[in-house]
């Protein structure tokens, strides 16, 4: 097993480290630029797993970042500057975990070998998914409402139901970068993120936020 990380945040990266070393896990760390430059998605194991740093601060991310990963079973874990809901309970929604977790509690998760035919998550809907790619985007509420010819007030259920399902404590600005960086790794190779513009595919477009 193996642990690899993707981040620009050398302190945490660092700290990492030692923590794994000290478990007996071992570590590799990449920044965001030498991830797409370096690494050869062929050592990929089904034991791994790979950590995506998204700082909103600084973010580096480009499309298809996390190209070739789902496709080989790996464990993909997205690391936030964000407090969630009910983590001290063991609760990791879509493969979230904050940074202002211990590092203890990220043991558990890494070590887990995922079970494809269990779902680990409560997935968004398609209306859901929609909603906070237009307000990733920076789009107000009555825009998103004139746009797709909804009402403001199912914009906010649907946003409401995505926040809880994410397990976000809010909907802040800082948690809607986080999520428009995820949507960002995976439209490089996702066929369905196309589809999405287009509220008229909502039936036939497939989830972006799968992650498992």
């Amino acid at each position: 097993m193996c642990i690899y990380v993707i981040s620009d945040d050398m302190y945490f990266v660092a700290g990492l480290k030692y923590f794994l070393a000290a478990n007996g896990i071992a570590m590799q760390g990449f920044s965001y630029e030498g991830w797409l430059t370096q690494f050869r998605p062929g050592k990929l194991t089904k034991e791994d797993a790979v950590i995506i740093d998204i700082n909103f601060t600084n973010c580096h991310t480009k499309p298809g970042m996390a190209k070739n990963i789902g496709y080989f079973g790996i464990n993909i874990v997205f690391i936030v500057d964000l407090p969630l809901q009910d983590e001290y309970k063991g609760f990791h929604p879509y493969w979230i975990i904050s940074k202002k977790s211990a590092f203890k509690k990220y043991l558990p998760l890494l070590k887990a070998i995922p079970d494809y035919g269990t779902s680990h998550d409560n997935q968004l809907s398609r209306k859901e998914t929609l909603i906070l790619k237009e307000l990733a985007s920076g789009h107000s509420a009555i825009f998103i409402s004139r746009k797709l010819n909804i009402s403001v007030k199912t914009i906010s259920s649907h946003k409401q139901n995505a926040v809880r399902k994410l397990g976000m404590i809010k909907m802040n600005d800082m948690a809607l970068v986080c999520y428009k960086e995820i949507i960002n790794l995976y439209s490089g190779f996702n066929s369905s993120y196309m589809g999405l513009r287009d509220p008229s595919s909502w039936r036939t477009a497939s989830s972006l936020s799968r992650l498992q």
